[in-house]
């Protein structure tokens, strides 16, 4: 498995985790106007804040934790 493929399993069972696990108020559907595809997922750090771009203006925006800065890079084994 390559590093992206890796990257994109470990988001997508996140998502899937905060979807389930999550109380309602943890996530909410939030205006987005950047020039990204829909289905693009945008963390921003500093805001500590996941946003799952819809497409159309709007994005499901999710409250996560941020770990110490690093690599970059997902890893999975």
């Amino acid at each position: 498995m390559s590093n992206r493929t890796g990257a994109i399993a470990l988001t997508i069972a996140a998502l899937v985790m905060i979807g389930t696990a999550a109380p309602a108020n943890a996530r909410e559907v939030v205006r987005y106007n950047a020039e990204v595809q829909p289905g693009t997922i945008v963390v921003k750090t500093a805001e500590r804040k996941l946003y799952l771009v819809l497409g159309g203006g709007e994005a499901i925006r999710y409250t996560v934790a941020v770990g110490p800065a690093s690599s970059g890079r997902a890893r999975l084994r």
